[in-house]
């Protein structure tokens, strides 16, 4: 991949770039020894005062801070460098579905743009294989009287969908059995309950799936926002899990979330983590739940720093740790803060 524009060097600045793994960046001065690189770029050549550098590694969902510094003379000079994963850009060739042709969704491969508007699918759909599809942010609905959407992929990533189910059929609004799948400002509503079941969700994570999420909401569905089952894991930020009939997030055995900065309103529950569960819960706030904020059972192993947990009638229900708790999250408004499991 060829360079970008040189960038001009600034002592003591900050950049922050979006890119492609294995792509150059090309820093214009200044001309001196270099003491110290991040990890995630490698030295690929230099001209007198021109620096080319190579992203070695570059996740998805995050970013990746570090510092270059330099020598010259007795002089120190530096900049921070902030790189992230180039979002995904859409060939115009990209097959673009209109209503009428929702039904074969399943047949969906490759890359897709959706048009605003509702898709109504009569039996749900299903997705295999390797598929991005995206929609308007708010605008483009995929509908479905039972299960909206069933996905076995190896990879697949969705950006702008609201995934409803409508009507009274039992089931899941998505459900994802294994691979990776990426979801960025979508939506999962409406999930119907089925008793002695686990239907009625608004996500499932289920076989071992790695799941991320950002910008997404959880809303309305009658059992829970979403279900992390056996082996899978999640990441979710700056998410909203809210008036959900059961949990706003619940994580089963051998499941495991990373969730930070979301915010979990008006369910039966905020959070609950199973025996046998685990996450790592930083930066969130926990409000307003209707039965409490936070269930963490006996076998589970959660770190939890820095959240807010308020408005209850009990904040957190644990069996054990409570010390850690207090200390490292924020109560306020609780009927009762902490109440400790025998």
């Amino acid at each position: 991949m060829n360079s970008r524009k040189p960038i001009p060097f600034c002592n003591r600045g900050k950049l922050l770039l979006e890119l492609q793994p294995g792509e150059e960046i090309t820093l214009q001065g200044p001309q001196a020894t270099l003491r110290e690189l991040p990890d995630f770029l490698e030295l690929e050549d230099r001209c007198g005062d021109t620096w080319v550098f190579r992203v070695k590694t570059l996740p998805p969902q995050k970013i990746l801070f570090g510092r270059l510094r330099f020598r010259d003379h007795r002089e120190s000079l530096s900049v921070e460098i902030g790189v992230k994963r180039q979002e995904e850009v859409f060939s115009d060739l990209s097959l673009t579905l209109f209503p009428e042709e929702a039904s074969h969704l399943g047949v969906l491969q490759g890359k897709v743009r959706l048009y605003p508007g509702e898709y109504f699918l009569p039996r749900g759909g299903r997705l295999g294989g390797e598929v991005v599809l995206r929609g308007e942010d708010g605008a483009t609905l995929l509908v479905s009287p039972g299960e909206v959407l069933r996905i076995e992929a190896k990879e697949a990533r969705f950006y702008g969908l609201s995934f409803f189910h409508r009507g009274s059929e039992k089931g899941n609004v998505v459900v994802v059995l294994g691979g990776k799948v990426y979801f960025e400002n979508c939506r999962f509503v409406g999930g119907v309950q089925e008793k002695l079941s686990w239907m009625g969700n608004g996500l499932v994570v289920a076989r071992g799936a790695e799941v991320h999420l950002r910008h997404c909401v959880f809303f309305g569905n009658q059992a829970s926002g979403m279900v992390v089952e056996k082996e899978s894991r999640v990441m979710v930020e700056d998410s909203l899990f809210f008036r959900n009939g059961k949990e706003g997030l619940s994580i089963r055995e051998k499941g495991f979330a990373h969730i930070h900065r979301s915010v979990f309103r008006e369910n039966a529950w905020g959070i609950c983590v199973l025996p046998g569960g685990g996450g790592e819960f930083r930066a969130n706030r926990i409000e307003g739940n209707r039965f409490g904020g936070v269930i963490l059972s006996r076998g589970t192993e959660t770190i939890f720093q820095g959240n807010t947990i308020q408005r209850h009638p009990v904040g957190v229900v644990c069996a054990g740790g409570e010390e850690t708790l207090k200390e490292e999250n924020a109560f306020a408004e609780n009927q009762k803060d902490i109440l400790k499991e025998d």
